[in-house]
Order: C-alpha cells, then sequence, then structure tokens
C-alpha cells in the first residue's frame, strides 16, 4: 500500500487532469448514447469534445502562463453547462406542466423506479423530457480541471552541481578542500 500511495503522491495532479479528461469522454459517451446531437443539442457534445481536448493538453503544457490560460479555458467552458440548464428547463416547461421544473409533492408524490422504466418503454425507449440538472456535470469537470490546473506546483529545476570550465585536454578540476590545499611558503 505504500508503494501506491507514493505513486499516488508523485503523480497526483496528472492523475486528476486524467480523470477530468476521462470524465469528459464518458460525457460523450452518454451524450451520444443519448442520441443527444441534433440541433442545440450539439453544443453540450461540442462542449464535451473541447473539454476532452483542454483536459489532455492540459498533460502535456509546462509553463504556469499555458496552464493559466487553460484554466481559463476550463471556466469559460463550464458556462455552456449553465446555459445547458436553462434550456432543459425550457424543454421541460415546453412538454407540459406535468414535465416542468417542479417539485416531486406537486406531481403526486414520487414515482417508482420501475413505473418509469414502464413508461419510458411505452414511449419508445427514450425519455420524453431533459434531465434538468445534466449539464452541470460538465460543469462541475471544467471546474475541477481550472482548479487542479490552478494548484498545480511549478515543476522544479533539477540542477547539476556547477562546474568550471575546462581548457581542451586539461584534467579535470576539483574543488580544492582544506585537507588537499596547498598553501605557499612565504619566503623570508
Amino acid at each position: 500500500m505504500a508503494a501506491v500511495r507514493q505513486f499516488v503522491r508523485q503523480y497526483f495532479y496528472t492523475i486528476l487532469l486524467l480523470t477530468v479528461a476521462g470524465g469528459f469522454v464518458m460525457l460523450i459517451g452518454e451524450l451520444i448514447l443519448d442520441d443527444h446531437v441534433d440541433g442545440t443539442q450539439l453544443v453540450g457534445m461540442i462542449a464535451a469534445v473541447v473539454g476532452a481536448i483542454l483536459g489532455v493538453a492540459a498533460l502535456f503544457l509546462s509553463s504556469r502562463q499555458a496552464r493559466d490560460i487553460l484554466a481559463i479555458a476550463f471556466v469559460v467552458l463550464s458556462v455552456s453547462g449553465v446555459i445547458g440548464v436553462a434550456e432543459h428547463a425550457d424543454a421541460r416547461s415546453e412538454e407540459g406542466g406535468e414535465a416542468a421544473l417542479s417539485s416531486p409533492a406537486a406531481t403526486d408524490g414520487y414515482q417508482p423506479v420501475a413505473l418509469r422504466a414502464q413508461e419510458q418503454n411505452e414511449r419508445g425507449g427514450r425519455r420524453s423530457v431533459p434531465p434538468p440538472l445534466a449539464p452541470l456535470s460538465l460543469s462541475g469537470l471544467a471546474f475541477l480541471g481550472a482548479v487542479v490546473l490552478l494548484a498545480t506546483p511549478e515543476p522544479r529545476p533539477t540542477a547539476a552541481p556547477a562546474r568550471a570550465p575546462q581548457a581542451r585536454g586539461a584534467a579535470p578540476v576539483t574543488p580544492a578542500t582544506p585537507a588537499t590545499r596547498k598553501t605557499p611558503k612565504s619566503k623570508r
């Protein structure tokens, strides 16, 4: 377990960036499976693809300025999730009063999962209304990417010991220590 702990500590920020990129890839897969590819629905798909690209790009950029630019891009990308929540709310309200954003008590309580699945299959296997908060997954992943990039420490330079330049064919110069230092004899 100590080896795993050491590995995670050593590559912590890389693991987090891989998690962000992987989350966007999973979101792309979910959008494809839900057939979220028509008209304005493409905004979510495009935002998820951009997020995956930003997550992978963040793995290869090491300068502070580049990471800051990507962090800003992640924050801007998170706005698309908030816009998606508004779009989903509009779509739900267009479907009718019972499908609008409302409390479960207003629709005669909660509906059992099995009954919802049965009704969904009767309607052709697809959801009739979009889930209200699903776009916030995109916002959350984007904010996580921004936070990780802003928190990533600067890489530590590994400096080799400085050596004095040598003439061609000369013997290596070693620094003198008190035991090997020769002091000139004074002339009296």
